[in-house]
């Protein structure tokens, strides 16, 4: 992994239903690595009642070869957190192997 890890991530994979046949995530871990996780930008908006607010983005680096699917969620295992994977980038590079780039969405 090139990017400096900042912890242990799980990553969740699939969907059961509730009680009242409702889907719900679910918590099937499908592997656990290694990963960066941090904060890359707030952007202010206005919402229709006139009230800023902020939205908050997350740029996530797992190793080369990490197999995660847009939708799956990552638990970091120190503080709990849930990510959602919006979007996962790989850069191709004949000389180096690059980390997995995902943007994601703080789901807790």
């Amino acid at each position: 992994m090139r990017a400096v890890p900042t912890g242990y991530v799980e990553i969740l994979r699939g969907a059961t239903t509730d009680d009242y046949g409702d889907p719900v995530d679910g918590d099937t871990v499908v592997g656990r690595v290694l990963a960066s996780v941090l904060e890359q930008r707030v952007q202010p908006t206005t919402g229709a009642d006139d009230r800023v607010q902020q939205v908050y983005t997350y740029t996530g680096r797992l190793p080369h070869g990490t197999d995660v699917q847009e939708g799956d969620r990552l638990r970091d295992t120190a503080s709990g957190m849930i990510y959602v994977i919006d979007n996962i980038s790989t850069v191709n590079n004949p000389v180096q192997r690059n980390d997995v780039r995902l943007d994601l969405r703080r789901a807790t």
